[in-house]
């Protein structure tokens, strides 16, 4: 793990964020195919416009721990976790720059 920090690289559980995080985003801006795309837009919170605002999706309740690791499961919460700014990225390609940038930022920290 050190030799990927040196490196500047993300271990493997990061990279999967990142592919989680450019997939939702794909399917919140209609860059997938449409049962997908509606999928996605359903779990889009209507609690309030703050949190529509914001694209927060509502997690599904669940009763087991198979469904937690779903990959749907994993991608609201994946999606859920990533700031709003980088959210509302114009496209795909800066979408994924800045979300790498910041898990690179908050995995990747100074030798003391």
């Amino acid at each position: 793990i050190e030799a990927l920090k040196k490196a500047g690289l993300l271990p493997l559980e990061e990279k999967l964020k990142v592919h989680e995080g450019v997939y939702t985003y794909k399917a919140l801006n209609g860059k997938l195919p449409a049962a997908i795309t509606r999928q996605y837009q359903k779990q889009l919170s209507r609690m309030n416009n703050r949190s529509a605002d914001r694209r927060i999706l509502t997690i599904p309740k669940h009763k087991t721990e198979h469904y937690k690791n779903s990959p749907f499961y994993r991608t609201l919460t994946t999606w859920n976790s990533i700031p709003h700014a980088i959210k509302e990225a114009d496209t795909c390609a800066t979408f994924k720059r800045n979300y790498q940038k910041h898990l690179q930022k908050n995995y990747i920290s100074p030798a003391p």
